[in-house]
């Protein structure tokens, strides 16, 4: 499981590749292009539920990430 994280190019549809997150053995891997993102999930995100998820809570973690990252400009996509 994988979520890969893009940034809006232009209003034409073209996306950027921004880095991805990754679920490998258990655990939830960055990519190095994105260390923002990587820093701020040690803090966790909302899970929706009024608690919060993090790094170590695995695939939770990673359905999270799209519901917390939708932005118009930068955004994440769940990829299976």
């Amino acid at each position: 499981m994988m979520v890969r994280f893009m940034r809006v190019v232009s209003f034409d549809g073209e996306d950027q590749g921004a880095g991805t997150a990754k679920l490998i053995d258990g655990k939830v891997t960055f990519s190095n292009d994105i260390p923002d993102i990587a820093r701020d999930a040690q803090a966790g995100l909302p899970d929706g539920k009024g608690g919060k998820v993090f790094p170590r809570d695995g695939e939770t973690f990673l359905r999270a990430l799209p519901i917390n990252y939708r932005g118009s400009y930068f955004y994440a996509e769940l990829v299976k």
